[in-house]
């Protein structure tokens, strides 16, 4: 059983092993490695959140058992993976947009995220499950499907114009 496939974010990794499992290790504070870790991980309750990290790889899993995946590629602080159906998994969180706003005389700005405690799988606007993808990119916050049919999906930030679809902002 070896590696066939791996990829680093933010201070996690992932990789496939030869049987399609896919693992992770590093950091885990924002779900990075999908883990719907609510007990702070390392089999222990505890305040301190380094405790969420990950210093040897572990399995991810998908609901039903460990993720099998052809391909993973991670970003900032979430990550996505093409399974052996053809259809994607993401994870972690995404950063959106910032905005401004003042309250009395201050001024002040917020972030917004989205983010996925465990891997799910990517649907269209229709709520329908992308499918015959044949290859997945993961950037800074912006994601990406090439289909078989040569077509490119976009999810995530389009702040700066990543999603290539002509738009700017979060949505």
């Amino acid at each position: 059983d070896h590696v066939v496939d791996i990829s680093a974010g933010s201070s996690f990794s992932l990789a496939i092993r030869s049987d399609g499992s896919v693992v992770g290790w590093g950091r885990n504070d924002v779900y990075q490695l999908g883990l719907n870790e609510d007990t702070f991980g390392n089999g222990k309750t505890t305040d301190n959140p380094d405790t969420l990290n990950r210093y040897a790889p572990v399995y991810l899993e998908n609901g039903s058992g460990v993720l099998k995946a052809l391909e993973v590629s991670a970003g900032n602080e979430h990550a996505v993976a093409l399974t052996m159906d053809g259809t994607v998994k993401m994870w972690g969180r995404y950063w959106l947009y910032n905005y401004w706003y003042i309250s009395g005389k201050y001024y002040y700005n917020k972030d917004v995220y989205q983010t996925y405690t465990e891997p799910v799988a990517v649907v269209d606007a229709d709520g329908g499950i992308v499918d015959n993808v044949i290859s997945v990119a993961a950037s800074l916050n912006t994601d990406h499907a090439l289909k078989a049919d040569g077509t490119v999906w976009s999810w995530g930030s389009y702040v700066y114009g990543e999603r290539g679809d002509g738009l700017y902002r979060g949505r």
